[in-house]
């Protein structure tokens, strides 16, 4: 299942490693009852819940935008429940009161710095206060991160177990080229990976909803990032994996 994140910075952000976060000044206060967090306290509070609950973190990266006080960065986390797939957590926030602290999670997240956050939930917002506080709203988000593993476990139970005709599967291709879901120059791609499938792809070799799935993911990941979020989130409503939008 090539599900996960996506992290675009295109519009005067830069990505950065945990380093280079860890590396960066105290940022100031604006007033006397403003207390900006740390850009790696952040991360590192977020990666400290993540180890405590028993998540393994398979990839993460980080963007810095408007001269390092805004924050944006994605965390691609291995289910325990499930080797093949992952569950990603998405985020912004910023040190300059411009942006509130506010995450999204999903079997697919994307994060923009054009301000887009996209996600089948939110998992926490919240304006900068003390660490303690930010403590409490990246645990509390945590919590609602295991409802949707759990949904998410539920959905890949079902793709699964349901079988798929050839006549049908050909059928669901049509209707994703015919609806926009993905451009019709996949149509071929789509159809190899799931009718010829290689044997480095063994995820697309079951004669169900759960092959056919895999398939149509690989074939997107040759677009653009923004486009093969798109595509990745209108296939969840095709099979049944609904998704969600913030801005």
């Amino acid at each position: 299942m090539q599900n996960g994140s996506t992290l675009v910075a295109h519009c005067g952000a830069r990505k950065v490693a945990l380093a280079e976060l860890e590396a960066m000044p105290e940022p100031a206060a604006l007033g006397p009852r403003h207390r900006p967090l740390r850009h790696d306290v952040l991360v590192q509070t977020i990666r400290a819940e993540a180890g405590r609950r028993g998540f393994g973190i398979a990839k993460e990266e980080y963007a810095i935008g408007h001269q390092g006080a805004s924050l944006f960065g994605v965390l691609d986390f291995r289910c325990a429940f499930d080797a093949e797939s992952g569950f990603a957590l998405g985020f912004r926030s910023s040190q300059d009161q411009s942006l509130a602290l506010r995450g999204v999670a999903g079997a697919r997240v994307f994060v923009c710095d054009n301000l887009a956050l996209a996600g089948s939930s939110f998992a926490f917002r919240r304006k900068h206060t003390s660490g303690l506080a930010i403590e409490e709203a990246v645990r509390a988000g945590f919590d609602r991160y295991e409802q949707e593993t759990t949904k998410l476990a539920g959905h890949i139970a079902r793709l699964r177990e349901t079988p798929v005709t050839d006549a049908r599967a050909k059928e669901l291709i049509y209707d994703a080229v015919a609806a926009d879901v993905v451009p019709a120059r996949l149509l071929r791609p789509v159809h190899s990976y799931y009718f010829d499938p290689a044997d480095d792809r063994p995820d697309c070799a079951p004669r169900t909803l759960w092959g056919l799935h895999n398939s149509f993911t690989r074939a997107v990941q040759v677009l653009p990032p923004t486009r093969a979020w798109s595509a990745s989130s209108d296939l969840g409503r095709l099979f049944g994996m609904a998704g969600g939008l913030a801005n």
